[in-house]
């Protein structure tokens, strides 16, 4: 059988463009809903590359040429043995060393880390025992492994060393920026294997196009929706072990109802050629364009 590359597919979003209109959306929720959370989670899953911890400083292993597996990004993920609340977000991340899960947890920006008396609050407190509580499950063998069952993770994961990162993103910078015994305290609340962060250190890492939302269902990963930038191609063969790709189209932002159609037609098509790659049956490609699926 053959299969042909695209040309002339609709436009994926300028990038430049898309982060332009993105970090003003962000800034904007930033100012007109500070103490709405869900708005922000709602945010984060449309926009993956605004969450810190896939691949960048804030993951506990330092910036890593690796993706995060699937290049998924798992909205409020079920894990075994939590307490009450489960997090956020949870990136699957790694290096040539470490296998580190980065359990994300967002709070509302409004809420505040100190009261008059320069003590934590209660909001704060609350925040980070959950992060202390998370931490301390992965202290057991028994649970790592049904974590790792849970997450349907490969081979080549389990054998790096686990070593699970944990971030909070709370409150703003101008509370404590300008008053130096409050950013001596703020500076001194993390705990190991923590980051502790202010809504204005979130930085988008555009380096990687194709991060997309998930739910994770029975150890089977399902597609919520594709990052604006998201791109199909015979290279992306990870994309095998997600489902529901199609159906995310339509959840998916800044991209144009040409481009929806599109994916929606050309992925099913990709999904094909990469089972048939994968069986040992392709015959051949035939591209005017080397290594794309879509130009």
């Amino acid at each position: 059988m053959v299969y042909e590359f695209t040309n002339h597919a609709p436009p994926i979003p300028d990038e430049k463009e898309y982060l332009r209109q993105a970090v003003a959306d962000f800034n904007k929720l930033l100012l007109e809903s500070p103490g709405n959370e869900q708005v922000f989670q709602k945010f984060f899953e449309l926009n993956p590359c605004f969450v810190p911890g896939a691949r960048d400083e804030f993951s506990g292993i330092g910036p890593s040429g690796h993706g995060p597996y699937l290049n998924a990004l798992i909205r409020q993920p079920k894990v075994s043995g939590l307490f009450d609340r489960v997090p956020d977000f949870l990136w699957l991340a790694s290096d040539s060393i470490f296998f580190t899960p980065v359990f994300v947890e967002i709070e509302a920006p409004e809420k505040k880390y100190f009261k008059k008396d320069g003590t934590p609050t209660s909001d704060f407190n609350q925040a980070k025992h959950q992060l202390e509580e998370w931490q301390t499950i992965f202290t057991s063998p028994e649970n790592i492994l049904k974590f790792y069952q849970d997450f349907s993770i490969p081979q080549e994961l389990r054998e790096l060393t686990f070593h699970p990162h944990f971030i909070l993103i709370f409150g703003r910078r101008e509370e404590y920026d300008k008053k130096t015994p409050l950013k001596q305290k703020r500076g001194a609340l993390g705990g190991k294997n923590q980051t502790i962060m202010s809504y204005d250190r979130i930085c988008p890492q555009i380096a990687r196009r194709n991060f997309l939302c998930c739910d994770v269902k029975n150890g089977r990963y399902v597609a919520r929706n594709l990052g604006p930038t998201f791109r199909i191609g015979p290279y992306e063969d990870q994309l095998i072990n997600i489902d529901g790709l199609v159906n995310a189209v339509d959840n998916t932002a800044y991209i144009s109802q040409e481009r929806k159609l599109f994916l929606k037609e050309k992925i099913p098509y990709c999904m094909e050629f990469l089972v048939e790659e994968q069986k040992g049956t392709i015959m051949r490609i035939r591209s005017n364009r080397e290594g794309q699926i879509e130009e």
